[in-house]
């Protein structure tokens, strides 16, 4: 007659890494067993996010945008954008995550990522936001105004630009570009 014996040990305090281990039983005969060697692989280590494109705060000048992320992590398993309250899977090769946004209208888009990895270990960047800017500024010319014909040795050029994002202006003077500051 043979009868059964069980052991649990519980192996606290393991750090993210592969762990090899194999079991060895004997019996009051002397005899002795050794199993074959298991692996057991820790991953307490969220997936690193490392923003590609676009980054915060850019403005572009396209309807269009596209997203790309890279993550470090063992396990990979997915990643999502939350764009302005819509969650999306994304795209991947390997480690790189990716997806296009287009058809956009003018206006600012506020995203983050979000990645998990195989054994549900999570990461989610800070905020990030770009503004979609696709009309070109607006120029009102105030003076002068039309074809003049002045009689001094002197004239204003005076305009004002109106964009969400002015950046600069200039002239060309008779073939040269001057810049208005």
């Amino acid at each position: 007659n043979s009868s059964a014996a069980s052991d649990v040990y519980k192996r606290q305090d393991l750090i993210s890494g592969d762990y090899y281990f194999n079991y060895t039983c004997n019996d009051t005969a002397g005899n002795e067993n050794t199993s074959n060697t298991f692996l057991s692989s820790i991953d307490l280590d969220a997936p690193i996010i490392t923003v590609i494109e676009p980054t915060t705060n850019e403005t572009i000048g396209e309807n269009y945008t596209y997203l790309n992320i890279t993550i470090s992590d063992e396990h990979p398993e997915n990643c999502t954008v939350n764009w302005n309250g819509t969650i999306t899977s994304m795209l991947n090769t390997s480690d790189n995550f990716y997806i296009n946004k287009t058809d956009l209208s003018d206006g600012v888009y506020y995203f983050n990522y979000t990645c998990n990895d195989t054994v549900g270990n999570e990461n989610t960047t800070i905020n990030y936001n770009t503004d979609i800017d696709t009309t070109a500024p607006t120029i009102t010319v105030i003076e002068p105004t039309s074809n003049e014909t002045l009689g001094v040795n002197y004239t204003y050029l005076n305009i004002t630009m109106t964009d969400l994002h002015p950046d600069s202006c200039t002239v060309n003077w008779d073939g040269s570009i001057i810049s208005m500051s």
